[in-house]
């Protein structure tokens, strides 16, 4: 399944470094990166294969942002990366191989994860950013058509829940 992680940012340069060589990490092969910068100030560039940097110097939210990166080519699924967070090397593989053994399902939400906030660190904490949709389900759903920037990826997720199942 050809996968395009989409990782939108803002001004929040010193988390980009990271974030990249969580992706770069990954352990599956066919994904591609779209790193969608909406801040007038900061120019992003990149010449790893595989990683695209799209600078916008309008700002938008963070639903359109994901909204115009999964226009972006053919892929068969999306995965939402935000631009702090780092994920263990088999999270694609992971999703890929949950939607190839289920095709039927649209999204999948992993709600396993293990977060570090400050100095405490939660095991199986609830957290909607480690998800992945197809290209049907997207479409099926209107795409992210929340009106704030907070809450984009569960209200997407609601939306899917209601037309998919």
């Amino acid at each position: 399944m050809k996968t395009l992680v989409i990782m939108p940012t803002y001004g929040r340069i010193p988390f980009l470094g990271r974030a990249l060589a969580s992706f770069l990490s990954q352990t599956y092969d066919d994904k591609e990166l779209v790193i969608i910068n909406d801040d007038a100030n900061v120019e992003l560039g990149c010449n790893y294969k595989n990683v695209t940097c799209i600078n916008i110097n309008k700002k938008l939210l963070i639903g359109q942002k994901k909204n115009l990166a999964t226009n972006l080519g053919y892929h068969d699924l999306y995965i939402p990366h935000d631009d702090d967070d780092l994920f263990l090397p088999d999270r694609i593989a992971n999703c890929v191989a949950v939607h190839k053994e289920h095709p039927e399902i649209g999204y999948y939400w992993n709600q396993k994860a293990y977060i570090i906030y400050g100095n405490e660190f939660y095991i199986d904490a609830n957290t909607i950013n480690a998800m992945s949709y197809t290209r049907k389900c997207w479409f099926d759903t209107g795409g992210y058509t929340h009106p704030v920037n907070s809450g984009e990826d569960k209200a997407f997720m609601d939306i899917a829940k209601d037309k998919l199942v």
